[in-house]
């Protein structure tokens, strides 16, 4: 009978699985692009040639879930360092946490303790965050900030996509 249903119930217990199909669907029209700026080889940011060394996978924390996504991947001999073109376009360079993740980590941030937050992004929207993550996207925005800052611009007001 409808007196009977557990109305929060049957939505969280359809919610989950909807996102979770969301973020396949997602992840596979993502991952079936494969035009990723390449060619042999691409300028590293040190100056040097860095040749295509194959997609490397890479999970990115979503408010649909988790996606993996396959990148085209570049690694330079020289610095020795590597990069994915897909994850500047995507604005992903230096962390896993989409727009849409860090806005619910701040807003969760703002409103209860270090103790209650997971837990409460957990109930609401269903998504796990490590502290770790957490921590590498608050010190690469301080950073981009404080750069920010002292060129006196204004790249901060760009809005980057959401996911």
């Amino acid at each position: 009978m409808v007196a009977d249903l557990d109305l929060e119930a049957v939505a969280m217990a359809a919610r989950r699985p909807a996102l979770r199909l969301a973020a396949r669907a997602l992840e596979q029209r993502l991952n079936a692009d494969t035009s990723d700026p390449g060619g042999p080889e691409l300028p590293c940011s040190c100056g040097a040639a860095a040749p295509y060394r194959g997609r490397h996978a890479k999970t990115f924390e979503t408010v649909l879930g988790p996606l993996c996504l396959k990148r085209a991947y570049y690694h330079c001999v020289v610095c020795p360092g590597g990069f994915c073109p897909r994850d500047r376009a995507l604005w992903r360079e230096l962390f896993s946490l989409t727009p849409g993740v860090l806005r619910m980590t701040a807003s969760t941030a703002a409103l209860v303790s270090v103790e209650e937050r997971s837990p409460l992004r957990q109930e609401l929207a269903g998504v796990q965050v490590r502290v770790s993550q957490v921590q590498r996207a608050a010190e690469a925005l301080g950073a981009e900030i404080a750069a920010d800052e002292r060129a006196g611009g204004e790249s901060m007001g760009e809005v980057a996509p959401t996911m």
